[in-house]
């Protein structure tokens, strides 16, 4: 049985203390930009090294060689997969159609199941553009 009056051991900053369910994070929010550009791009986490560099902040170890650690982060190629055109609802955003690139990798259907015929509707009324890709570590 536990004791009632134990202080509590590790920190409750990151909870729940277990493994994370997929690699790679949720992005929830986006920067506004007015020119059309990507506005993000996936990095893995390749490994750890250092760097030796001389210290020039006011410390005791100013002017001396030191050791900073550092992430190696691996940002594979980034291909695209689909656009897909939104027309604003009182209700949100709605999907209006999705154009899916006709060349993509073969090794990408054994991850998610491709469409059997590919759209080729026009769209002149739409309120936002968004483009899904998807990365190409083998080619890294």
């Amino acid at each position: 049985m536990g004791r009632a009056h134990k202080p509590r051991c590790g920190s409750r900053q990151f909870y729940p203390r277990c493994r994370a369910k997929r690699s790679y994070p949720r992005i929830r929010n986006w920067a506004a930009k007015s020119d059309i550009k990507l506005l993000g791009f996936a990095g893995y986490k390749a490994g750890m090294t250092h760097i030796m560099a001389t210290d020039l902040g006011p410390s005791s170890t100013k002017n001396l060689l030191i050791s900073i650690p550092a992430t190696i982060i691996e940002c594979p190629p980034i291909k695209v997969f689909s656009i897909r055109f939104y027309r604003k609802t009182p209700y949100g955003y709605s999907l209006i159609t999705e154009h899916v690139n006709p060349k993509q990798d073969k090794e990408l259907e054994y991850r998610i199941r491709l469409p059997k015929k590919l759209n080729n509707k026009t769209v002149q009324d739409f309120d936002d553009v968004r483009l899904l890709v998807y990365t190409a570590p083998k080619l890294t």
